[in-house]
Order: C-alpha cells, then sequence, then structure tokens
C-alpha cells in the first residue's frame, strides 16, 4: 500500500510538471509552433515536443507538452525548420 501511495505521488509530479511546461503557442507568420529558448550548448541539448511537434525547447525542459487540436498553419517540421541550439537557445532555425 505505501509502494503504491508513492507511485501515485510521483505520477502525481511528474503530470505537475509536464502542466507547468505547457507552452503558450502562438501563430508565426508562416507555421503554427513555437520556441522555449531554453539553454543548450549544442544541437543535441535541444526537442521537439507537443502533440504535432510543433514546440522547439531544451531536453532539461522535458516533457514539452501542448493540446492536440487541427492546425490551420503547417508546423516548423513540415516546413523543413530544425529544432537546434542558436545562440545558446533552443529555437525553430531554418
Amino acid at each position: 500500500m505505501k509502494n503504491k501511495k508513492i507511485l501515485y505521488t510521483l505520477l502525481f509530479l511528474v503530470l505537475i510538471g509536464g502542466v507547468i511546461l505547457i507552452v503558450n503557442l502562438s501563430n508565426s507568420e508562416d507555421y503554427y509552433g513555437s520556441s522555449t529558448y531554453g539553454e543548450c550548448q549544442i544541437n543535441d541539448d535541444c526537442e521537439s515536443g507537443g502533440c504535432g511537434s510543433e514546440i522547439c525547447g531544451s531536453k532539461a525542459e522535458s516533457p514539452l507538452l501542448s493540446t492536440c487540436e487541427g492546425y490551420d498553419e503547417p508546423t516548423p517540421k513540415m516546413l523543413n525548420y530544425q529544432c537546434a541550439c542558436v545562440n545558446q537557445k533552443c529555437q525553430w532555425y531554418k
């Protein structure tokens, strides 16, 4: 019973942590997505996330979550943007 309570507590904390990292997606001029501008040193420090892989952020910020909905604009990956480390910040780059 004690292990079950610990497991549920950990699950709750993980879910709450993920909810805190949900970013407010804004429509840019050419794609539906956003960058968190999380700190990085190399491209491997960055990853895409969200339901449609529309968020670019640091792996240290994982998990990157978003709601799953239809998009009027293409996502960054559809337009061949890369989630990359640019000026030590994770962001979409083409």
